[in-house]
């Protein structure tokens, strides 16, 4: 089995098959040419995923990804309280007492979070 790069196995086959015309002498060429531009891209893109600006840039997305996580946690737990005390608004019994203390807390304690406060 040929380890050979389908760009390079090609470009050789167009070289043996049709030797001598323009077009396919130029793709053949073309191929090589990407082919080994491919092979600079590679290295320059490994040299820099090795490098210290990577791996910063890596733990920047990291850090904004675990703040986006907890951003959506908290925007969830503010939905949730908000959503409870207008179930409880809409679904109150007159004949009982409508504790808004305790929504009023969840609430205060969504908003806190949000806030960057707890």
């Amino acid at each position: 089995m040929t380890t050979q790069p389908e760009a390079l196995r090609l470009a050789d086959q167009l070289g043996v098959r049709y030797s001598g015309f323009p077009t396919c002498d130029e793709a053949a060429a073309e191929l090589r040419r990407l082919h080994a531009l491919c092979g600079e891209w590679e290295k320059k893109a490994a040299t820099w995923l090795a490098s210290p600006q990577a791996a910063q840039r890596l733990d920047g997305y990291r850090e904004l990804a675990q703040r986006l996580n907890a951003a959506e946690a908290v925007n969830q737990e503010l939905l949730e309280a908000l959503k409870a005390a207008y179930r409880h608004a809409v679904n109150h019994d007159e004949s009982l007492p409508f504790d808004w203390a305790i929504h009023c807390e969840m609430l205060h304690s969504a908003i806190a979070k949000a806030e960057g406060q707890a």
